[in-house]
């Protein structure tokens, strides 16, 4: 047949492709009241923190959180979870305490 060597019958193929896609309209998708919808008045950081305000954009720095260190013994997982969840946790005998 010989079509699929040829450019026309490519083009052709990729016309078609294109006519499938759908369009997704943007306007449809905006903000009513632009960028402005998503601003908070006022924000409360926690201690530590601080911003860095630039021009464009503000950095808010935010300290990481502080480990709290649990009394609570690791969970064993033959001993307290179902024969059928053994298979999922293959090589580990206990988890961590959510």
């Amino acid at each position: 047949d010989g079509k699929d060597d040829d450019g026309d019958t490519k083009m052709e193929d990729a016309k078609k492709t294109f006519k499938s896609l759908k369009e997704l309209d943007l306007e449809h998708l905006a903000f009513r009241n632009g960028a402005h919808t998503m601003s908070n008045s006022t924000c409360n950081l926690p201690p530590q923190s601080w911003r860095a305000t630039k021009k464009g954009y503000e950095e808010v720095h935010v300290p990481g959180t502080i480990k709290v260190k649990h009394d609570v013994e690791l969970v064993d997982i033959k001993k307290n979870l179902p024969q059928w969840t053994h298979a999922a946790f293959e090589g580990m005998e206990t988890l961590n305490v959510i």
